[in-house]
């Protein structure tokens, strides 16, 4: 596929989406100065080639124990991947560069699972050289409030204003069976209709949407409306390893947290205490950006890694492109 091109109004019904991702076309079209049918029309195009989607993380994922995990293999990393891409502890698999193969993101249900999970499957993938583990003790920001930025502040307010308040996860029982069907529709397609959500778990339809409404006001569902990085005009992605003093470091995750570039910033266990990442424009915003990194008192960056290719993102599987192998069909 030949890299898509987006003009000013398909990016700003995707940043609406950024910020709303359930609203109504209506919704959207008013603050866009456009009408509805045109603005749903311009989504599904995008959709239904897999160049945009609304995901959702399952239920409570912020609050799992979750590690990045460096993978150093004989050089068939690909061949690695094909064996993890079904497990559900994955959110993301990258292909990068430097000294890994792989960088992963693993959830898993408590602490225990966690480590048996690395020690025990991670550890018997074949011709494995090494792995190293970053455990994640704190999201500072989540790819879910990364922004394209196209959107004016009074336009981007009103669609805040229209969304329901996002909120850290709470504490809760765990999902009944029906909130798990409810939740893992979302993660499919965060769009689905209210009626289309009833049908697959089998309950009403006001039902449903109580539920819905319910997962995202507690936090345990937070929906995310992603793309390829082609789309975004942001082909480069780049994960940063950062050694910040301990006395400075949630003034700095803040200040990091505010450049528009971070996608992820992530306080971690080790020699590197904030895992950071982007997506930049081009090759030379790497360096570029690792000098703005450093110009911040106390910052180092020990590492970095280039992105070759990613291969599952937030729990969605992308092709060599970017874009998502499995897109919903359009409705």
């Amino acid at each position: 596929m030949q890299d898509p091109v987006l003009d000013a109004l398909d990016r700003a019904v995707v940043n609406a989406l950024q910020i709303h991702p359930r609203g109504s076309w209506t919704q959207i079209a008013s603050v866009l100065g456009s009408d509805p049918v045109t603005v749903a029309r311009r989504w599904e195009r995008l959709h239904s080639a897999g160049l945009v989607w609304v995901t959702a993380y399952p239920a409570g994922v912020q609050l799992m124990p979750a590690a990045l995990v460096e993978i150093e293999s004989d050089g068939r990393s690909l061949a690695h991947v094909e064996q993890l891409m079904s497990d559900e502890e994955y959110l993301t698999i990258e292909v990068v560069s430097g000294s890994r193969d792989l960088l992963v993101h693993v959830n898993a249900a408590d602490d225990a699972a966690l480590t048996d999970y690395i020690l025990v499957r991670i550890a018997a993938l074949p011709s494995l050289r090494g792995i190293r583990t970053h455990l994640i003790s704190t999201v500072y920001k989540e790819a879910a409030q990364w922004r394209l930025n196209v959107l004016g502040e009074q336009q981007s307010a009103r669609l805040a204003t229209m969304a329901p308040p996002k909120r850290w996860p709470v504490e809760r029982a765990p999902l009944a069976p029906v909130e798990i069907a409810v939740a893992e529709a979302l993660r499919e397609d965060g769009r689905m209709k209210s009626t289309d959500i009833a049908e697959r778990a089998g309950i009403p339809v006001r039902r449903a949407r109580d539920i819905v409404t319910n997962l995202l006001a507690t936090g345990w569902v937070v929906l995310r409306t992603d793309m390829g990085r082609v789309v975004a005009g942001h082909p480069v992605g780049c994960w940063y390893f950062l050694r910040v003093p301990a006395p400075g470091l949630e003034r700095t995750a803040a200040q990091i947290v505010a450049m528009p570039e971070t996608r992820a910033v992530l306080g971690t266990t080790g020699p590197h205490n904030l895992m950071v990442s982007v997506w930049q424009p081009q090759l030379t915003d790497v360096a570029r950006l690792e000098a703005a990194f450093e110009a911040i008192p106390g910052v180092r960056v020990m590492d970095r890694c280039v992105s070759l290719r990613a291969i599952k993102r937030a729990g969605v599987r992308l092709d060599v492109s970017g874009f998502r192998t499995t897109p919903v069909p359009q409705r």
